[in-house]
């Protein structure tokens, strides 16, 4: 069954929500360790100074799952979306 809310998951498409732009990136692994959830992804395009291709580790909260961004004017808000876990630590 599908769900309403988008996931943020191994292999989804996503944005980076980096200083600069929203950089769009590919989810490689999401895990949890010490209560910290982490995401690996790569970059599909050049922002900035983030280089398409490059491999980046950051907090799950700042990778976004492309259908939960909206722009209105210019401006852009987030929606709610669910994270799935590949791994939980063990701390």
């Amino acid at each position: 069954m599908k769900t309403l809310v988008p996931t943020l998951e191994r292999g989804a498409l996503a944005y980076l929500d980096a200083f600069c732009a929203l950089v769009p990136c590919k989810v490689l692994e999401v895990w949890r360790l010490r209560g910290l959830t982490e995401a690996r992804v790569k970059l599909t395009a050049t922002r900035g100074a983030y280089k398409r291709g490059e491999i980046l580790v950051d907090n799950a909260i700042h990778v976004v799952p492309r259908r939960c961004i909206a722009t209105r004017s210019g401006r852009f808000a987030i929606l709610p979306y669910h994270i799935k876990l590949d791994s939980e630590g063990a701390l």
